[in-house]
């Protein structure tokens, strides 16, 4: 769940474990892979501590990432909706013959299947 704050899953499960265990002595990581996974902890202001790794309340630690992931959604969005009306201004996309968007290619049709399934999807769960 962690990979859309942009942490990896190792990094969720220290978490988790600093957030149920409590605080936890930073010698008992030896191996280079837990020094990157603090590192990266740390990096994110997840944790604290020089000789006692403590976790940092996740509302506060990651209501920022939250907040920037957000963010960077609500751009995407009206990146599409811009590129929408460039589009549908273009008078060449709009033939008497071909009144939808013409889907040949397999891998292109699971593709568009699924975007429709999960707006779908999401319009049920928002209605």
């Amino acid at each position: 769940m962690f990979q859309i704050l942009g942490l990896g899953e190792e990094a969720e499960v220290l978490y988790r474990a600093l957030l149920r265990e409590g605080p936890l002595r930073v010698d008992s990581f030896d191996s280079p892979a837990e020094s990157a996974i603090i590192k990266e902890l740390r990096a994110g202001g997840l944790v604290y501590g020089e000789d006692l790794l403590t976790a940092a309340r996740p509302g506060v630690a990651l209501a920022g990432r939250l907040l920037e992931r957000q963010q960077a959604m609500n751009a995407t969005e009206a990146l599409i909706a811009e590129l929408e009306s460039l589009y549908q201004a273009n008078d060449r996309h709009r033939t008497a013959q071909v009144p939808v968007e013409v889907v040949t290619d397999a891998e292109h049709v699971r593709k568009t299947f699924s975007h429709i399934e999960q707006t779908t999807r999401h319009e049920l769960l928002c209605s």
